[in-house]
């Protein structure tokens, strides 16, 4: 029955994050990530224009929303090929320009179940029968969790980035192979889903090696993941100039 139960609770959030996923139309957000994946399809590259018309969502900061070149930078990419993927296999409809964020939805569920069943063997939280159980089932049948889910925008690939971060930071500090380079991936994938929650996540990651003093500053793995982390992101930072933002960068 334990085993049953999370395997349901992860079929009732499937359920409730694909239903009617079509409906209604993309709103305003949803409309620039496929159209985004609409100019990767026809050039490569996510660009400012369509077929010489510009996309934004924003005008009083269209000009800083890309490069001279018209390739558009004002966030990372991944939300928009995934999207150009979906539309390339099952045609251009707001079901397809959804479906990638849904199933991440559905990923970051069974993902959070086994982080929450991974909290219940440490030593210093208290057992009780069924807190994972009940903690997956609050996030299935989250009316926020999966209306976020269920749209065209990186908010479900945020909600996957976190919960693979935090596995990752689990790895590490338990001394399992390759921990630093499951922590740098799962950064890395946070980071080209959005760049600000990237930030969040590095932020709370030293905040918590620095309160682990006995631990962290002096295990050369630590060390190594940060190397790691910052290498990886390094060019895309430059990339997309990710200081520099005027306004809104979402």
């Amino acid at each position: 029955m334990k085993r049953l139960l999370p395997i349901c609770l992860t079929a009732i959030g499937a359920v409730l994050l694909l239903w009617n996923l079509g409906r209604p139309a993309l709103w305003e957000d949803e409309a620039e990530t496929a159209l985004r994946a609409e100019s990767i399809l026809e050039t490569g590259l996510p660009r400012t224009s369509l077929r010489g018309v510009l996309v934004t969502v924003q005008p009083s900061l269209a000009a800083h929303e890309g490069k001279p070149s018209g390739v558009w930078t004002w966030n990372t990419w991944l939300p928009a090929y995934l999207v150009a993927v979906s539309f390339a296999v099952l045609g251009r409809t707001p079901f397809a320009a959804r479906l990638p964020f849904a199933l991440s939805g559905i990923l970051a569920l069974w993902l959070s179940w086994r982080l929450f069943c991974d909290g219940e063997d440490d030593e210093l939280v208290e057992r009780r029968a069924y807190s994972a159980e009940a903690a997956l089932a609050l996030l299935a049948l989250s009316p926020a969790f999966l209306l976020f889910c269920r749209q065209s925008r990186y908010y479900a690939l945020v909600a996957l980035g976190t919960v693979l971060v935090f596995h990752a930071w689990r790895r590490l500090l338990s001394r399992k192979p390759w921990g630093a380079l499951a922590l740098a991936l799962s950064l890395q994938f946070l980071l080209h889903a959005s760049f600000a929650f990237f930030a969040c996540a590095c932020l709370t990651l030293a905040l918590e090696a620095a309160l682990r003093l006995d631990e962290c500053p002096r295990a050369g793995r630590f060390w190594v993941a940060a190397a790691l982390s910052l290498a990886c992101a390094a060019p895309t930072a430059w990339y997309f100039l990710i200081w520099d933002r005027p306004g809104n960068h979402a």
